[in-house]
């Protein structure tokens, strides 16, 4: 994580990560990271993934 993404996370509350890529399978992919903070104030991300567009549609 680069200093302009991890500032991105904290003030924007999501950032979207081109090219991450699997350590288990070393295939490329592309996510969007959100943090937010639990009932103790705790941080907690969420990795979501984008939705695949759907062919014939």
């Amino acid at each position: 994580m680069t200093k302009d993404i991890a500032e991105e996370l904290l003030t924007c509350g999501t950032v979207k990560l081109d090219h991450c890529k699997s350590r288990k399978t070393g295939n490329s992919f592309n996510c969007y990271v959100d943090i937010t903070a639990d009932e103790e104030g705790r941080a907690q991300y969420v990795i979501r993934f984008p939705e695949r567009k759907r062919g014939g549609e």
